[in-house]
C-alpha cells in the first residue's frame, strides 16, 4: 500500500467520524410542535390551552357583533329612543310611529310606547324631541341627583310659544331660546334653562317653571 493510499483512507475515516457526530447531535434536538395542524404527542399542554383560549375569545367577539343591545342609530339615537320598541302588539323603530303614544318608556326590561310618562312610572317626565323637524317623539326620564331633567342634547322641537310645544299629562313645557341653536325650542319644565321661565301645563294652565328639585312644578 502506497503512502498516498494510506492518506486517502485516513481522510475517509475522518469524514465518517464527523458524519456520525452530526447525526448524534441532531438526534438530541427536542421535538417541535406546530400550531394549526395536529399537535405532536408530548408537546407542551399549555400551548394547546393557549390556542383554544384564543379561538374561544375570537368566536365570542364575532358572536357579540355590533348593535346586539338594540341601540338606536340616526334620528332615533338623537331622540334617545331604542331602535326596536313596542307599540301595543306591533314593533316600531320610533314612538312617533305609534299613534297616540309617542313617548318611549323602559319598563320591566322592555321599551314600550306610552301616551304620557305617568303610565311609565311615578316621577318620570317626558324628553320631547323632533329630530330633523320630524313628528314629536321622546322618552321618559327622572330628574338626576342635582334636580335636573337631563334630556339628550339636540333635536329639540321648534316653538313660538310654550302652548305650541308637545303636551303630555303630568308635565309642563317651556319655550325658550337655546343659544347653540339660535332659535326658540321646547323644553320640559325641569330641564336646564327652564327654571324661572313661563310654562304651560298639559291642562292649559300657565305659570312659572320651578326647576332644580326632585319634582319640577309650573305654578
Amino acid at each position: 500500500m502506497t503512502s498516498r493510499t494510506r492518506r486517502g483512507l485516513g481522510l475517509a475515516g475522518f469524514g465518517l467520524l464527523c458524519a456520525g457526530a452530526l447525526i448524534a447531535a441532531c438526534a438530541s434536538l427536542p421535538a417541535v410542535s406546530y400550531v394549526g395542524g395536529d399537535i405532536e404527542a408530548g408537546s407542551d399542554a399549555s400551548l394547546t390551552k393557549l390556542v383554544d383560549s384564543s379561538v374561544e375569545a375570537s368566536e365570542a367577539e364575532t358572536d357579540a357583533g355590533p348593535n346586539d343591545d338594540g341601540s338606536a342609530t340616526g334620528d332615533d339615537a338623537e331622540a334617545g329612543i331604542d331602535a326596536a320598541i313596542s307599540c301595543g302588539d306591533a314593533s316600531v323603530s320610533g314612538c312617533d310611529q305609534c299613534t297616540g303614544a309617542p313617548l318611549a318608556c323602559k319598563k320591566g326590561g322592555a321599551t314600550l310606547c306610552v301616551a304620557d310618562c305617568t303610565e311609565c312610572a311615578t316621577g318620570l317626565l317626558p324628553c320631547w324631541r323632533c329630530p330633523g323637524g320630524k313628528a314629536p317623539r321622546g322618552n321618559c326620564l327622572g330628574v338626576n341627583a342635582k334636580g335636573v331633567l337631563a334630556c339628550p342634547a339636540g333635536g329639540e322641537c321648534a316653538c313660538d310659544a310654550a302652548a305650541s310645544c308637545p303636551q303630555s299629562a303630568g308635565s309642563a313645557e317651556v319655550c325658550t331660546v337655546i343659544a347653540s341653536a339660535n332659535a326658540s325650542k321646547c323644553l320640559t319644565c325641569g330641564e336646564a334653562l327652564t327654571n324661572g321661565e313661563a310654562c304651560v301645563a298639559s291642562g292649559g294652565a300657565t305659570g312659572t317653571c320651578s326647576a332644580g328639585t326632585s319634582t319640577p312644578t309650573c305654578q
